[in-house]
């Protein structure tokens, strides 16, 4: 878990923050924060892994496509292709495969946990990703959404990004070679992170704007 210590803003705008982890550098860590109420409409029972299909349908202009593979009550298998960040860099579009599962917490306070961690497999025949996309690497996020109310929902959103599997043993120079070639550059580190704060931004004001 990254302690409030570790974190520095990248930016708030939008009553959105995001933050990224300076001292564990290499984990490339990010947290986003936010709150979403809306009076009129009992915003709790937005809460589920419908919640992925809406963030795609929020941002199809950053999000070129997403397939449910696999759903059942417990976890929901996804596959998100990104349009490219960076393409005048030469940096190739990325693509998330994973899986999460949800656990509801009810004390001290009631929130709904959702872990997200990597599909290394892309050999079903239910998955087809064109050759031009590069994995992104989460390795492992946490999203928590606290009931304030059924009218607020406080986020809380932990990320890693990683353009390379720093799980497997087995990668070979070409590999690393390829993934420092389609590693973005210094300047333009934070990028993706605020391409994805941009799509909880779209989420928050729709959100609050539901009737």
């Amino acid at each position: 878990m990254t302690s409030s210590s570790t974190l520095k803003m990248v930016c708030n705008k939008d009553q959105v923050s995001l933050y990224k982890d300076v001292i564990n550098v290499a984990d490339k860590t990010y947290k986003i924060v936010f709150n979403a109420r809306n009076d009129g409409f009992p915003i709790s029972t937005m809460i589920g892994f419908k919640m992925y299909t809406l963030l795609y349908e929020l941002n199809r202009d950053i999000i070129h496509s997403f397939k449910v593979i696999k759903e059942n009550d417990e976890s929901i298998e996804m596959v998100f292709l990104f349009k490219s960040v960076g393409k005048e860099f030469g940096i190739a579009p990325k693509f998330m495969h994973t899986i999460t599962t949800a656990d509801s917490i009810q004390s001290p306070h009631s929130c709904c946990v959702f872990n997200s961690v990597d599909v290394r497999n892309e050999n079903d025949n239910n998955i087809s990703i064109p050759k031009k996309y590069e994995r992104l690497y989460t390795n492992k996020s946490i999203l928590t959404i606290h009931l304030i109310s059924n009218n607020e929902l406080h986020f809380d959103f932990t990320f890693s990004l990683k353009d390379n599997d720093e799980n497997n043993g087995n990668n070979d120079n070409n590999d690393k070679n390829q993934n420092e070639k389609n590693e973005l550059p210094i300047y333009m580190e934070n990028s993706v992170a605020l391409m994805i704060k941009k799509m909880f931004c779209r989420l928050k004001v729709f959100t609050e704007r539901m009737t």
